[in-house]
Formats: C-alpha cells, sequence, structure tokens
C-alpha cells in the first residue's frame, strides 16, 4: 500500500502524453521525408517524360510515325497522366491510319483536361474516318464552343455536316429500295420445243417475225421455215417461276426474260412440249 499511496497519476499522464507528442513528431517528419522523396522522383520523372515526349515530337516531325509512338507510350509510362502525350500519341496514330486507337488517346487526354482543342480537332478526324459522322460533328462543336475563331475547326465543322447529312440521306433511299435477288438457273435445251412456231417466232429477230407473220398471213402461203439453229449446250435462263409464287416473284422473272434474249429463248425451249 506505501506504493500505491506514493503513486502519481497526474505525472504518469504527463510523461505518457509527452511520449505520444515526441512519436507523432517523429511520424510527422517521417512522412514529410517520404512525401519529399516522392515528389522529388514524380518531378524527375516528369522531367524524363519531357525529353521522351520532345523525342517524339522530333520523330513525328520527320515522319517517324512508328517510332513517335513509341517515344510517347515511354513518356506515358512515367507520367500517365500527360494530356499532351495521349493527344501527341493520338495524332501519330491518325498518321498511321490507326483510327481506332487514335480515337482512344485523344479520349483520354480529354478526360484529363476537357477543354484540349487539339485533342477534340484529332478524335474528330479519327470519328470522321471511322464514319461516326455525329461523333465528329459534336467534337468539332465543342471546338468551336472553346475557340469561336477556328478557322480550321469551322471548315471541318461544315465538311462533317455535309458528309453526315448525305450519309442520312443514302440510309433513307436504302431503306426504301427493297432489293430482291432472282436465282438464275441452268437449264437443259428441250428438243422437242425446236419446231414450236411460238418458240421459233419468239426466238427469231423482230424484223424476221414480222416478216414471218406477214408471209403466213397473206396469200395463204405459209413463210418458208426459218433457217435450223444449233443450241448451245447449255444456256444460262431465268428460272421457272415455282408453283408457290409470289405476283412479286413472277414479276420479276417477267422482267428478267424481258431483258434478256437468251434467256427468254432458254426459257420457252425448257417447256414441256404442246
Amino acid at each position: 500500500y506505501a506504493v500505491w499511496d506514493s503513486y502519481d497519476a497526474d505525472k504518469e499522464a504527463q510523461a505518457l502524453d509527452a511520449q505520444a507528442e515526441r512519436e507523432a513528431r517523429r511520424e510527422a517528419r517521417r512522412r514529410r521525408k517520404v512525401e519529399a522523396e516522392a515528389a522529388k522522383a514524380r518531378a524527375l520523372a516528369r522531367e524524363q517524360a519531357a525529353a521522351l515526349r520532345a523525342q517524339g515530337n522530333t520523330a513525328f516531325a520527320e515522319a517517324r510515325y512508328e517510332a513517335a509512338v513509341l517515344r510517347y507510350t515511354d513518356a506515358l509510362a512515367l507520367d500517365p497522366r500527360s494530356a499532351a502525350a495521349y493527344a501527341n500519341r493520338g495524332l501519330a496514330l491518325l498518321r498511321l491510319r490507326a483510327w481506332e486507337e487514335a480515337e482512344e488517346d485523344c479520349g483520354a487526354a480529354l478526360l484529363l483536361e476537357p477543354a484540349h482543342v487539339k485533342a477534340l480537332l484529332r478524335r474528330a478526324e479519327a470519328r470522321a474516318a471511322l464514319r461516326d459522322l455525329s461523333g465528329a460533328v459534336e467534337d468539332l462543336e465543342s471546338a468551336l464552343a472553346l475557340e469561336p475563331h477556328n478557322g480550321d475547326a469551322k471548315r471541318r465543322l461544315a465538311r462533317a455536316r455535309e458528309e453526315a447529312r448525305e450519309a442520312r440521306v443514302r440510309a433513307s433511299a436504302a431503306k426504301a429500295v427493297e432489293r430482291v435477288q432472282v436465282p438464275i438457273t441452268v437449264v437443259e435445251e428441250d428438243p422437242a420445243n425446236a419446231d414450236d412456231e411460238f418458240v421459233q417466232a419468239v426466238a427469231l429477230p423482230r424484223g424476221e417475225a414480222k416478216a414471218a407473220a406477214a408471209g403466213s398471213g397473206g396469200g395463204g402461203q405459209a413463210a418458208p421455215p426459218a433457217a435450223p439453229r444449233v443450241p448451245g449446250p447449255k444456256v444460262a435462263a431465268a428460272p421457272a417461276v415455282p408453283q408457290t409464287a409470289t405476283a412479286l416473284e413472277r414479276d420479276l422473272c417477267s422482267a428478267a426474260l424481258a431483258r434478256d434474249l437468251a434467256a427468254r429463248r432458254a426459257y420457252l425451249q425448257a417447256m414441256p412440249a404442246g
């Protein structure tokens, strides 16, 4: 009990507080040192990234676009939040016609710097190449909102709007036209139809058919028989109309026969005799 009676709680509390304060000061010093070292490393990385970016600019100016892409990629590995590096690599990718990759890089630059006008113009170029004309128009309008007197953006916007209008017209016209494919079959000639008067009349040229009709109708004398024709082994012809053909199929078959004399001959000769 004598020891307990001599225990000074206030003094012990003060000692604990002093120890905690010393530890807090040590931790603050350690944290400041770590932050300073990290800031120094970041500054060095940015400096190295800027040097790599400059090398990429030099390669781009010399039209060595693949080398420029590699240098910008190395720069981004050191400084991944560099909008300039993304935008520059996007431009090099445009020159390599890598449209999708260029659009992605310009989009990354805009995430970091939404007011990056060059990135907007370059993404618009990539989107136009990908036929995303509405996206290209949107980027160009955003660029002009930031720089109203940018003549290049004005010219590109006018061209993109015209291309978008033409694309809408073509799409509308394509929807209005129903495309139907008519299969063409190859059929064997039927010799039994070779002497059929109707087949011969259709097979004759128009002038000869009129002469034959006039000869058979006047004077009671039949027209002289047409010279024998030597049929080829196979003739491409319009298909026979199926029994379940729709009106459209019959019309298309008739149109095909009307356009192609050889198809009309083969079609009629392929008909069963009688």
